[in-house]
């Protein structure tokens, strides 16, 4: 009967440490994906509606390679003032500031989660080698 309850709560806590391994696996994923889109955000370039007379798009340089000192040049004209408001720098560490958190609970509950996994595993193999026959 006690092993029974042994295997059966072995069995459960294998169980919570799938779960948790899963569950940090998947946080890291969504940190990722966050990482991912910043990084498209910053090195990318894109365009803006210049929203003038005739319409149209502005071509914008990247916010990660751009030339600082043609950028000084031109730091208060209306071109530089659409591309800053396309993409906002603030809105990017946002996300980054955002993603740290999720980055650490996804690695913490990945790594408890493994490592609730190898002992478990360790303890059944000091079971078996326990219950051997001595030579």
């Amino acid at each position: 009967m006690t092993t029974l309850r042994a295997r059966a709560y072995d069995r459960e806590f294998r169980h919570r440490a799938h779960r948790q391994r899963v569950l940090g696996i998947r946080l890291l994923t969504v940190a990722s994906l966050i990482w991912l889109w910043m990084a498209y955000q910053l090195l990318v370039p894109f365009t803006a509606e210049s929203g003038g007379k005739y319409g149209g798009e502005i071509s914008c340089r990247s916010m990660a390679f751009h030339n600082l000192g043609e950028e000084r040049r031109v730091a208060y004209s209306e071109r530089h003032e659409k591309c800053n408001i396309e993409r906002d720098p603030g809105v990017v560490l946002a996300w980054l500031l955002l993603s740290v958190p999720v980055a650490a609970t996804g690695l913490f509950q990945s790594a408890s989660g493994s490592s609730a996994l190898r002992i478990s595993e360790q303890m059944v193999e000091y079971t078996r080698l326990a219950s051997l026959p001595e030579e």
